[in-house]
This record gives structure tokens, C-alpha cells and sequence, in this order.
């Protein structure tokens, strides 16, 4: 029931974004030496940005305004601006982190970044802090809350933080009414199980 709950949230993840927009992306999943030794093995190779074992995410927060976040497949240059391409406004401003997968969209946007090798966190307007937070909030809720989610599931868990995120400043009434009006996504029980 909750999964199908969560299915209308994903509306919410859709969202066209303005102005001045922060996109980052971050890996979902164990880290490898939090496994003990004796009921799980260690997978070797999964350092760092290592898709093996963990699920890309990238997202997208306009400032003062909605977020989007999708599972993607790889964190290459594609693959970013695709995304970015797909949600955010042509004539919008665009603030990264220094990850060379963000530098195609210097052709397309008026992009600025931090970097965060060099312990650069914020220069004037420029920063990620705002999607940063987005991923500490959804990262305590998967792990504290529902403690392990499944690749295939992990899509429908992010629209459900995403939703929390866009609503925010809603009563539980006018989230309700957002719930309600979005039960035509309806999710069957043989897709749920495959």
C-alpha cells in the first residue's frame, strides 16, 4: 500500500526549474566497509564514484523554490546534462561542484562552481549547500527509517522525500489534497512484485 501511496508522489518530480538552480549528484547504497566480515562479502573496486554496489542520483533545487531528483546510470557528461537539459530552464544559472561531468553544460548555461577539493564550500552566491542538505535528509531518512531499499524500489522512495521536500511549507490538508488529486497513477500489483 505504501508503494502505491508513494507512486502519486512522483508528479511532484517533474517540475521545470528557474533562475538560479544548484544540481548535484550522490551514490545510494552501503559502503562497502561498513559490511561485516562474516555475513556479507566485500566487493572489491567499489571506492569513490563506483556504481557496483551503489545507485546514482543526481538532483536539481531551484533556490527558494521546487526540487527534482531521479536515479540516473552513470555520472558521466551525458548523462548530467541530459538530466539537467530535461528539468532546468535554458535561461537559468547554474551552480556545481568542480566534477568534470558538469563541464558540457558550460556551452548551455551560465554555469559556476565551487570547489570543494580546494575546501571551497561557498563563493558569494555560488554554492550546493541547499542540495547537499536535500541528500543528508533523504540519506537519515533511508537509513534510519526503512533502513535498506532495493534498486528497483529506490526511484519511488526519492519521489516520496522529493514530495516532502516540495511541500514543506503545506498544511497536512493541502498536502492531502496533492495526494488525492494524483490517485490516477495507479500502481498495479504484478509491477510491483516483477
Amino acid at each position: 500500500m505504501l508503494q502505491r501511496i508513494r507512486k502519486c508522489f512522483e508528479s511532484l518530480n517533474y517540475s521545470i526549474l528557474h533562475n538560479e538552480v544548484e544540481v548535484d549528484e550522490t551514490y545510494i547504497g552501503g559502503r562497502e566497509r561498513n559490511k561485516n566480515p562474516w555475513g556479507v562479502s566485500k566487493t572489491k573496486g567499489t571506492q569513490g564514484r563506483s556504481i557496483k554496489t551503489k545507485t546514482p542520483v543526481i538532483g536539481m533545487v531551484e533556490r527558494n523554490g521546487k526540487l527534482v531528483s531521479h536515479i540516473i546510470s552513470d555520472a558521466k557528461s551525458d548523462t548530467l546534462t541530459t538530466s539537467i537539459l530535461n528539468f532546468v530552464d535554458r535561461d537559468s544559472i547554474i551552480y556545481t561542484d568542480e566534477w568534470k561531468g558538469y563541464s558540457r553544460i558550460d556551452k548551455l548555461y551560465n554555469h559556476l562552481f565551487v570547489k570543494h577539493k580546494d575546501c571551497e564550500f561557498v563563493k558569494d552566491k555560488i554554492y550546493t549547500n541547499t542540495i547537499e542538505n536535500f541528500w543528508g535528509l533523504l540519506k537519515r531518512g533511508l537509513f534510519g527509517i526503512y533502513h535498506n531499499t532495493s534498486r528497483k524500489h529506490l526511484q519511488k522512495y526519492i519521489d516520496e522525500f522529493v514530495f516532502r521536500y516540495n511541500t514543506r511549507k503545506y498544511n497536512d490538508i493541502q498536502r492531502f489534497d496533492i495526494l488525492l488529486t494524483n490517485t490516477n497513477c495507479r500502481l498495479k500489483y504484478c509491477e510491483l512484485v516483477l
